[in-house]
C-alpha cells in the first residue's frame, strides 16, 4: 500500500511538472500595435521559452469537437508570408494561399528587443471552401489569440498554450517621424498619456503645469473631434473650468480660443473658434462642440497647426497652444497643407506647443 501511495504522489509530481514548467505569458508590455499605411502591425516580444507565435480565430479547447484555424493573408506580405509552419510533421504548403500569420524569426524592436512581427492587412482570413471558413476586419481594440509554441514553426510536437491579447493602439513617440518629433520638442513638449491614466486628473495636472507664468497669454487649444476621441473629449469639457481656474493664478489676463479639428470628407476639416475673454462665451462654444466621424487613425493635425496663423493673437501676449488628439497626423499631405508649413507657421509666430497624445480606441 506504502509503494502504491508513492507512486502515485510521484505519478502527481509529474503531471504537476509537465504541467506548470512551461508556462509562458505575453504581458500587456510585451506586445506593439501599431498603424501602418495599408493596415496594422504586431510585435510581440521574443521570451526565452517562446520559438514561434501563430495568431488563430479562437482558442483550443480539450474538449471541443471544433477546428479551429490560424489567420491568414490573402496576399503575400513579406512579414510574414514566407515563415514556415509545419504541421503533422510536414511543411505546409502555399499552393492554397496559405499565408499564415506565423513567424519563428525575430527582429530587433526599439522598445521591445527582439521582437515576433506580424503585418496584418485590415481583412484576415480563416479556414477553406471545404470546411469552415470566415474573415475577421482587424481594428483597434478587437481581440486576436495567441497560439504560443514551444518549438519553432508552429510545431505541435512541442508544448502550446492559447491566450488572448486586445490590440489597443497607442500613440507614442514612435509614431511620429524623427524630424517632426524634433521639431515638436523644439517648439514645446510631447505628453504621452498612459491607457491606465485618469483622464480628468491628466487634463487637470498637464495642462496647468505647461502654462507659463506670464502677464498676458494667448492659449489655443487644438482638438481632435473625432468619435475615438469618446472618453478624453467630455473629460476635458469637464474639467475646462478648473483648468482655467489654476491658468488666472499663473497668468493675470488670458484670452482662451480653439481649434477644433477632423480630417477630410467629414462635417468640417477645422473649425476656428477665435480668441476671447469671455469665459461665458468659450464655455458655450466648448460645450456645444460634438464628436463625430473619423474613419481612419490619421487626422487633419497638419490642417489644425496652420490654421493658427489664422488666429487672432495679441502682439503683446505670450502665445501657447496644446494638441489634445489620439491620432498623427497624414504622413503624406491629403490637400496643399504640409507638415513642413505647419511647422513653420508655429515658428514663425513664437507659439509653444504642446502635444498631449491620447491613446487611441
Amino acid at each position: 500500500m506504502k509503494n502504491i501511495i508513492i507512486l502515485y504522489s510521484t505519478i502527481l509530481i509529474l503531471i504537476s511538472v509537465n504541467c506548470f514548467a512551461w508556462n509562458p505569458i505575453i504581458n500587456k508590455n510585451d506586445y506593439v500595435f501599431t498603424k501602418s499605411d495599408s493596415g496594422y502591425e504586431l510585435f510581440i516580444r521574443k521570451k526565452d521559452d517562446i520559438e514561434s507565435i501563430l495568431l488563430t480565430e479562437s482558442q483550443k479547447w480539450a474538449d471541443s469537437k471544433k477546428t479551429n484555424y490560424g489567420l491568414r493573408t490573402e496576399k503575400y506580405f513579406e512579414a510574414n508570408s514566407d515563415e514556415k509552419r509545419i504541421l503533422d510533421g510536414k511543411e505546409l504548403s502555399t499552393r492554397y494561399d496559405a499565408f499564415f500569420l506565423v513567424d519563428s524569426t525575430t527582429e530587433k524592436h526599439e522598445t521591445l528587443g527582439q521582437a515576433f512581427r506580424y503585418f496584418l492587412p485590415e481583412k484576415v482570413l480563416f479556414g477553406y471552401d471545404w470546411s469552415r471558413k470566415g474573415e475577421i476586419n482587424i481594428k483597434p481594440g478587437i481581440r486576436i489569440n495567441l497560439r504560443i509554441f514551444e518549438q519553432k514553426y508552429a510545431n505541435y510536437e512541442g508544448q502550446f498554450k492559447d491566450q488572448w491579447i486586445t490590440l489597443d493602439l497607442f500613440i507614442t513617440d514612435a509614431r511620429y517621424n524623427k524630424k517632426f518629433l524634433e521639431d515638436m520638442k523644439n517648439t514645446g513638449k510631447i505628453i504621452i498619456k498612459n491607457i491606465d491614466d485618469n483622464n480628468d486628473d491628466f487634463f487637470k495636472k498637464i495642462i496647468p503645469e505647461n502654462i507659463s507664468i506670464a502677464p498676458k497669454q494667448d492659449i489655443v487649444f487644438l482638438i481632435d473631434t473625432t468619435s475615438s476621441m469618446i472618453e478624453e473629449f467630455p473629460s476635458f469639457k469637464k474639467v475646462f473650468p478648473e483648468i482655467c481656474i489654476e491658468i488666472s493664478k499663473k497668468v493675470k489676463y488670458f484670452r482662451i480660443g480653439f481649434i477644433f479639428y477632423r480630417d477630410y470628407g467629414e462635417k468640417y476639416i477645422t473649425k476656428i473658434v477665435e480668441l476671447s475673454d469671455n469665459m461665458d462665451d468659450i464655455f458655450n462654444q466648448l460645450y456645444s462642440e460634438k464628436i463625430e466621424g473619423g474613419q481612419d487613425v490619421p487626422e487633419a493635425l497638419n490642417e489644425a497647426m496652420y490654421n493658427l496663423s489664422q488666429v487672432n493673437f495679441n502682439n503683446d501676449a505670450k502665445r501657447t497652444a496644446f494638441i489634445i488628439g489620439d491620432a498623427p497626423a497624414h504622413s503624406e499631405p491629403r490637400d496643399k497643407i504640409t507638415n513642413k508649413m505647419a511647422l513653420d507657421v508655429i515658428q514663425n509666430l513664437n507659439i509653444k506647443i504642446n502635444a498631449l497624445c491620447l491613446p487611441f480606441r
